[in-house]
């Protein structure tokens, strides 16, 4: 075998640990629901270094990519103790928002419908949990401390309901001829009829929408917060957040720097170095 064709081979195999590397490098950013308040039932979850959360009947996980994006986002139900099959949840893949969360944190958005977690117009508990390939990060309580107030979630009992597409469209044309046709009936019957506009305008405007900006989170205030740097930068939990929007409710998982590559199994580095003898014996010397 000539020594060019040895160098190939070996700079063929050098890339095998780095495929490896893109397919393992990895992250799961959890929200994990105690539907009921109560820590003897449901499930366990235990991370290797933060920690531990008992009582979960739900966990919603976003698996982030080394792209990085969210590159699938799933649900479990804890049945007889032992969390069940994850179910795939719509709007997978999306982007992990980079720098546009709390101080310049990345943000990780997750969803999932709100009768599939708990009961409308119930309070639940939430966790929030990161994990990577060499380290993790746990929020139980609203201020990051051991004894801290719990991050408790209160949801709506009558969801309401957003407008899309031709209904939207139809609602604009008719308040638009509600407005006309109010017009020369005086000042307070146009007040009346701009009131309205804007109560509809800000049940349709607001809309959540997985893709990492932070617009549509705008007036919803952090359900818990922790210290930086507890953590290595990929699994850092800085914030969290919490709304509900119709039928689902979205979370909001602010990483200090998701697009940290981990610590360790890193993808090799390459360098040009010239042949100048073909050793037989030893072809990557």
């Amino acid at each position: 075998m000539s020594g060019v064709a040895r160098f190939l081979v070996a700079f063929l195999l050098s890339l095998i640990p780095a495929l490896s590397w893109a397919q393992t490098a990895k992250s799961d950013y959890s929200v994990l629901i105690d539907a009921d308040h109560d820590p003897a039932t449901g499930c366990s979850v235990a991370l290797p270094t933060a920690g531990r959360a008992d009582g979960i009947e739900r966990r919603l996980t976003a698996t982030v990519a080394s792209a990085p994006q969210v590159a699938s986002l799933t649900l479990e139900s804890c049945v007889n103790g032992r969390f069940g099959a994850p179910a795939a949840q719509p709007g997978a893949p999306f982007p992990v928002g980079f720098n546009t969360g709390v101080a310049g944190a990345d943000v990780i958005e997750l969803a999932a419908p709100s009768g599939a977690v708990a009961a409308l117009g119930g309070t639940v508990r939430l966790y929030f949990a990161a994990r990577g390939p060499s380290s993790d990060d746990l929020l139980a309580t609203v201020d990051g401390s051991a004894n801290g107030a719990p991050i408790l979630f209160a949801s709506s009992p009558v969801p309401i309901p957003t407008l899309t597409g031709w209904s939207l469209l139809l609602l604009v044309f008719l308040l638009a001829a509600i407005a006309a046709s109010q017009h020369r009936r005086g000042a307070a019957h146009a007040l009346s009829v701009l009131s309205l506009l804007v109560v509809l305008g800000v049940a349709v405007a607001a809309g959540f929408v997985l893709d990492g900006q932070v617009n549509d989170w705008q007036g919803v205030p952090a359900a818990g917060s922790d210290a930086r740097g507890d953590s290595a930068p990929e699994t850092d939990i800085i914030a969290v957040f919490a709304a509900q929007e119709g039928d689902n409710l979205f979370f909001r998982i602010d990483i200090a720097n998701a697009e940290a590559s981990p610590s360790s199994n890193r993808p090799p580095v390459f360098t040009s170095t010239p042949i100048t003898t073909a050793s037989v014996g030893n072809p990557y010397s």
